[in-house]
């Protein structure tokens, strides 16, 4: 069953925050990164295809210590860290 998970990115300065239906914390990074076109306020669609990319190599989001339905993953694009949580987000 997918649940909605949702997605804050710290990036270059900025927090992101996106939401997506997903049934794993993996699938929803997967598919926060994919190759949607880039929406007004959202990082770049070819920082995001990197981000992929280095989650493809099977860095699965953390879950964070002490906390219940969040998770924490990280990458990298040129040099600069990215910072995502995941949160299952209950509706």
């Amino acid at each position: 069953m997918e649940e909605l998970y949702t997605i804050l990115a710290e990036y270059r300065g900025g927090t992101y925050v996106s939401q997506v239906r997903a049934q794993t914390p993996s699938q929803a990074l997967q598919h926060w990164s994919g190759e949607k076109p880039a929406g007004r306020g959202d990082i770049p669609s070819r920082v995001r295809l990197e981000i992929r990319k280095q989650l493809s190599g099977g860095d699965a989001p953390v879950p964070v210590s002490g906390q219940q339905n969040v998770w924490c993953a990280s990458g990298s694009y040129r040099d600069e860290l990215i910072l995502i949580n995941v949160v299952l987000t209950r509706t």
